[in-house]
């Protein structure tokens, strides 16, 4: 009883690694700096067209769906480690393609999402994913199929 008070909010609240909580604050503020950049971009530009609408989601896809698994991490899972490894691969990837045209910010642009991808590598982490999924709705029951 008296050692609950001493627990930081951070033990109590989340059975997250620690690894995996620092990816998730990355995620968001990795989806946060692409809204900045997509209403930037629709404040600067002049005209509307299909072709800058097509870049703003393109551009945007990829922050979106790390958002999406980052929500997803408290379940765990293989496939959520997988897919947000892919998503951040992705990012490196557009920002290899800025390297390439002779911009320097691709470094900067790949920095945040190497760290995430260092994060979902560690061993803690590793051991959070490959923990069996809880087993809920239809699943855990019965099964839906009655033979």
């Amino acid at each position: 009883m008296w050692g609950v008070q001493n627990i930081p909010s951070w033990d109590r609240r989340s059975p997250l690694p620690r690894e995996l909580g620092w990816a998730q604050v990355l995620l968001w503020v990795q989806f946060a700096l692409t809204v900045l950049y997509v209403i930037t971009v629709l404040s600067v530009v002049s005209y509307y067209s299909g072709e800058i609408f097509g870049i703003l989601v393109s551009d945007s896809l990829p922050s979106v769906a790390g958002v999406y698994l980052a929500r997803r991490l408290w379940r765990g899972g293989v496939w959520t480690s997988r897919a947000l490894i892919a998503v951040q691969a992705w990012i490196v990837w557009l920002s290899l393609g800025t390297l390439l045209h002779g911009d320097l910010r691709g470094f900067t642009q790949a920095a945040m999402p190497i760290a995430v991808i260092v994060l979902l590598r560690r061993a803690r982490s590793r051991a959070w994913f490959a923990r069996p999924l809880p087993r809920t709705g239809r699943s855990a029951g019965r099964s839906a199929w009655r033979g």
